[in-house]
């Protein structure tokens, strides 16, 4: 993975996400969804082509965990619908949606596109209760 992808974590805002330093996704807190650049910055910067490659590469290891059922093509396909439904999420959103979609227990079968769009629209929800919890505590 390019060392250009960024985010914001406990070793600092300037630690590429392959790096030893980035936070492990077990680490990850729902509250640090919303840190870090969104997926759409990270295009900016770095380009859609290797953003694409970063998360067929997130993708590629939630496939193997679940029995690696999905070629390469259908890897990269599956990357490309999320980065566009997924894009102004960051990337900790990203990898904090399917570590709680491997951890739900609700893969029967084959890991598929349909089965982690359901995934991210589960934490989109979560994310957003969590953004209503917080506007109502400040009330």
């Amino acid at each position: 993975m390019d060392k250009q992808i960024k985010a914001t974590n406990s070793a600092g805002p300037n630690v590429g996400l392959s790096s030893p330093n980035a936070t492990p996704v077990s680490d990850l807190k729902l509250s640090d969804a919303v840190v870090g650049p969104s997926i759409l910055a990270m295009i900016r910067e770095g380009g859609r082509p290797m953003v694409i490659d970063w998360i067929s590469e997130e993708i590629d290891m939630v496939n193997r965990l679940c029995g690696g059922g999905m070629d390469q093509a259908t890897v990269t396909m599956c990357a490309e619908l999320i980065l566009d439904r997924f894009k102004f999420r960051t990337a900790n959103a990203l990898r904090i949606a399917l570590r709680d979609g491997l951890n739900s227990g609700k893969i029967f079968g084959k890991l598929t596109y349909p089965l982690i769009g359901e995934w991210l629209t589960a934490h989109e929800e979560a994310v957003e209760a969590m953004n209503y919890q917080q506007h109502l505590a400040t009330k």
